[in-house]
């Protein structure tokens, strides 16, 4: 997915990050996949001539790295948490 973002969904993108188990990877694999998509959306975002970073200031929804990161590194989820898709809201936060 990574490798042709021009016809991949932010949703997608959150999607697939949710359906993984990130408990069962080590902390060096969780590494490579944040950094490759990091370079993957900056690279996407400069094609589309949009500055390479646009993380979120405090009190704006969080982007669709930042959210990726959060699921990554954030774990165990919260209890009762929903392990599938949200499309729009993420903890309550809207994604852009």
């Amino acid at each position: 997915m990574l490798e042709n973002l021009k016809h991949v969904q932010p949703c997608q993108l959150i999607g697939l990050a949710r359906s993984i188990d990130w408990t069962a990877s080590d902390s060096p694999t969780r590494s490579v996949v944040l950094h490759e998509a990091s370079v993957s959306i900056t690279r996407h975002r400069e094609k589309c001539g949009l500055e390479p970073i646009d993380d979120a200031l405090p009190g704006e929804p969080l982007r669709v790295f930042q959210v990726i990161r959060k699921i990554i590194t954030e774990f165990p989820a919260p209890a009762g948490e929903r392990t599938r898709l949200r499309l729009f809201r993420v903890n309550s936060e809207t994604v852009s």
